[in-house]
């Protein structure tokens, strides 16, 4: 008897312990991350995104503060995914909704992005870091609410 009562202790034992290597255990709240965020230090009508809770999502950008309008605005929508934080986008159309002096600046033609995730999601802040392949270069998205 006592050895099937250490056997079944060894074995809740193992069943309930959790792996440590799991790193991606967190996840994200679907309802405060979903409406629209604004880029806090861009003109905001040009520099948002929404999320939507059926997994859409409407991203225009233009990196133009208010008092110019040196790029193009374009307005990128589709579908997104999450696992735990990671953040994944499934762009299906791009469209330039107003044109500026000059083409949108982009990171480069050589660098890819291999991850994005949220580091901070609250009430009125969302951060979304984003990683590429040079260097590699960390460019983190500031919005507010």
């Amino acid at each position: 008897m006592k050895k099937l009562t250490l056997l079944v202790a060894v074995l809740f034992t193992l069943v309930s312990c959790k792996n440590d290597d799991d790193n991606n255990t967190a996840s994200i709240d679907m309802d405060l991350l979903s409406g629209q965020w604004f880029r806090a230090d861009l003109c905001p009508s040009q520099n948002n995104i929404i999320f939507n809770l059926e997994g859409t999502y409407i991203h225009t950008t233009s990196g133009n503060p208010c008092d110019n309008n040196d790029n193009d605005t374009i307005q990128y929508s589709g579908t997104f995914e999450m696992d735990g934080v990671n953040l994944s986008f499934n762009q299906q159309s791009s469209v330039v909704i107003e044109e500026g002096d000059e083409q949108s600046i982009s990171i480069g033609d050589l660098n890819t992005m291999i991850a994005q995730r949220i580091v901070i999601l609250t009430d009125n802040e969302l951060v979304i870091e984003r990683e590429f392949t040079d260097d590699p270069i960390f460019q983190n998205w500031r919005f507010t609410r």
